[in-house]
């Protein structure tokens, strides 16, 4: 049977997904997992190849897609992957630390390992390419025009919007509402008549929402002050990179909600909360008020919400979390909740399709 392979490479994760070519059937799934701090490009292969030996025989597949989840100014719509573009997209890594040297290492393990069969690029950014530009401007001068917000999580808050038109059985365009992804990353898009025109990240996945590693929203003064510290106490110029790039790995991996808990995931979080430990509660109320700052802000953009959507693993997998940033909540009282299981990869075998077949 021809089939679709999809592969979702996160920053401590090999998802894939094998779907059939037509129908879109789920044929198989599976996961492995590797340490991305500690992990060598060899490692990274060893753990790709243990997928391969998973998923088998390869000879049906027309197409593999992946997600990528920064696609800069130029990559919007999918595309098929090939030397030129794949170079392109390494040097978007650093704007995306986390996820993109991950995700560009899976396209070219599939290179590797399953030679002559078309990689899709499919972007987390495309989704927000048509942001209005009272969202996707910063207010700075006009030399750094090229800095704009991007967004992100865009597959995942794009599948929400499709089962959502699907459970209401209303057309997209009829429907607004607020998309919350919350997980080890976070962020929360508002789609007025069902297009996007607000969302939490930025140029970066380090703005908005505390993260599990990530600070999301700070003073950039606090940026400059820490950089320029560095550059007056480094006693060389290669020092002083050293010094940034420690500072850079701080704010996207030591940050966040493991900074304020010490624990190293929100389920432990959950769990320290649960016998009462403080700074697990705090953490945790940390966390809820800055999604219910969010939710507010959003409320207050549109005359009226069809629906709050939950996805993602502590969004759709956590009920207390969920209760927690709902009760109350004056600026969406009466609003329905939806919850639906994180599935962005069907979007992306979608994606696939259309390209295999020409489209």
């Amino acid at each position: 049977m021809d089939s679709l392979l999809v592969f979702n490479v996160g920053s401590s994760s090999i998802r894939y997904h094998r779907y059939a070519h037509e129908s879109l059937e789920l044929l198989h799934e599976g996961h492995h997992t590797f340490a991305a701090d500690r992990s060598s490009r060899e490692d990274f292969m060893r753990t790709f190849r243990e997928c391969i030996r998973d998923i088998g025989d390869v000879s049906a597949i027309r197409g593999i897609g992946h997600r990528v989840v920064h696609g800069g100014s130029r990559f919007i719509s999918p595309v098929v992957v090939n030397a030129d573009i794949l170079a392109e997209l390494k040097n978007l890594s650093h704007l995306a630390p986390l996820h993109n040297p991950w995700n560009t290492l899976g396209i070219e393990a599939c290179e590797i390992y399953l030679q002559g069969i078309p990689n899709v690029a499919v972007f987390d950014t495309g989704y927000f390419a048509h942001l209005p530009s009272l969202a996707a401007r910063y207010p700075l001068p006009a030399e750094y025009s090229e800095y704009r917000r991007f967004g992100f999580h865009g597959i995942s808050h794009a599948t929400v919007a499709d089962l959502l038109s699907l459970r209401l059985k209303k057309p997209l365009k009829q429907l607004t509402f607020i998309s919350c992804h919350l997980g080890s990353g976070s962020s929360i898009a508002l789609i007025e008549k069902g297009e996007p025109i607000d969302t939490s990240m930025g140029y970066t996945p380090l703005e908005g929402l505390v993260m599990m590693t990530r600070c999301g929203d700070i003073d950039p003064g606090i940026i400059f002050d820490l950089v320029q510290k560095k550059l007056r106490e480094a006693p060389s110029l290669e020092r002083a990179q050293e010094e940034v790039q420690k500072l850079v790995e701080a704010f996207y991996k030591s940050s966040g909600l493991k900074a304020l808990s010490g624990y190293a995931t929100f389920l432990d979080i959950l769990e320290q909360k649960k016998i009462g430990m403080e700074q697990a509660i705090f953490t945790f109320d940390y966390f809820v008020r800055r999604v219910r700052k969010y939710i507010g802000a959003y409320a207050a953009l549109v005359p009226r919400l069809d629906a709050i959507a939950f996805t993602g693993a502590v969004g759709a997998g956590d009920s207390a979390t969920r209760h927690a940033i709902t009760k109350n909540l004056g600026c969406a009282k009466g609003v329905p909740v939806h919850i639906f299981p994180h599935s962005e990869e069907i979007t992306i075998a979608k994606e696939v399709m259309k390209i295999v077949a020409g489209k």
